[in-house]
C-alpha cells in the first residue's frame, strides 16, 4: 500500500481503520500514526459476514487490534445518473 500524506491531522486521531468494501470482498488495513504506511492489510469475503460491523470486528479481532479512534470506509455501489443506491 502507498504511504498516506496526512499532514493536517493530529496524533490524537490515530489509530485509524481503513476499509474498501466491494460486492465480493472487504479489505481492511490499519494506520497507526501520521505519515506511516497502512499495515496489517487483509481481505475477507463479504458473504461470510452479516454486516459491515461484523466484518470490521472480525478484522480487528483477528489482528488483535483495539477499536480505532477513526475509520475511513469506501463502499462500492451502483450509480445511476446522479443517484447512488
Amino acid at each position: 500500500m502507498a504511504l498516506i500524506d496526512d499532514t493536517t491531522s493530529t496524533a490524537a486521531s490515530y489509530p485509524r481503520l481503513l476499509g474498501d468494501i466491494g460486492g465480493t470482498n472487504a479489505r481492511f488495513a490499519w494506520l497507526s500514526a501520521p505519515g506511516r504506511a497502512p499495515e496489517t492489510a487483509d481481505t475477507y469475503r463479504c458473504a461470510e459476514h452479516a454486516s459491515l460491523q461484523d466484518a470490521m470486528r472480525h478484522y480487528l479481532d483477528a489482528k488483535g487490534l483495539p477499536a480505532p479512534r477513526w475509520c475511513a470506509i469506501g463502499i462500492a455501489n451502483p450509480v445511476v445518473g446522479d443517484q447512488c443506491a
